[in-house]
């Protein structure tokens, strides 16, 4: 597909959806794109170009509108094993917790204490659940995330879990899931930021070398934001995005 045949293309469409009263067949669209073998995704997005001109589309049928769906980016992962670093590091911290002092009383009566105000109860609880962080992070672990980072979060959220407590029945069940819950929710956190970047990184290539591609040196060729989300099959939010990043203005 030229991308100068296109735009005449755009132009044309846009012109006689004007003369018809702003109004235009879906046939009609199809029809003079049919030699660009445009997919659904790329039709799409000619008929949300003509939704902006004011023209609007009849005979559609059932429209598919995949680009207002909202997905829950809960980032999908596989632990990993310890590095020999983190299982040098792991097996010292276990270590450590092995010296701290054992709880001269039961969990329970330590939380009702801790709900009442006492910090010598409050510290005795947070030494008692520290192992169980430690397991917890082991178990979790994932590659992208430092063993060291994981179990400070936890303590984090071990700290937190017992601030929240309201009732000492399964108190251990309780616990566990503040210390999961805050420990997946960092790690899904950094590893979607990380997955972000790389995106970004590979839609700022993707996108320099498609720009080069279409101008193919032609330095005075021009086209719009929206000509090139139909062009390049990407969606607009993307393409400024990308050109936001780069510092790019001329598109």
């Amino acid at each position: 597909m030229d991308i100068k045949e296109f735009q005449k293309k755009l132009v044309q469409i846009v012109e006689a959806g004007k003369a018809g009263g702003n109004c235009i067949d879906a046939l009609q669209v199809e029809e003079l794109f049919r030699d660009d073998a445009l997919s659904e995704e790329q039709l799409g997005k000619v008929y949300e170009y003509l939704a902006v001109q004011k023209i609007q589309v009849t005979g559609r049928g059932e429209e598919k509108t995949d680009s207002a769906q909202e997905a829950s980016d809960s980032v999908q992962y596989q632990t990993a094993p310890l590095s020999e670093e983190e299982k040098s590091y792991l097996k010292k911290y276990q270590e450590t917790l092995k010296q701290l002092p054992k709880a001269d009383e039961p969990i329970e009566v330590l939380i009702e204490k801790v709900q009442k105000g006492d910090a010598d109860a409050l510290q005795k609880a947070v030494e008692f659940y520290m192992p169980l962080v430690a397991d917890i992070a082991v178990e979790l672990h994932h590659a992208q995330v430092p063993l060291a980072d994981t179990i400070a979060e936890g303590n984090v959220h071990l700290m937190m879990a017992l601030n929240r407590i309201e009732s000492t029945e399964h108190v251990d069940l309780q616990m566990e899931k503040g210390i999961r819950d805050g420990i997946l929710y960092m790690i899904e956190e950094q590893t979607e930021q990380k997955r972000r970047d790389d995106t970004m990184v590979d839609k700022v290539t993707r996108l320099e070398k498609a720009v080069k591609d279409l101008t193919d040196g032609d330095d005075d060729l021009e086209f719009s934001v929206d000509e090139l989300s139909i062009f390049l099959d990407m969606p607009k939010e993307e393409i400024e995005d990308v050109l936001r990043l780069v510092g790019e203005n001329n598109i």
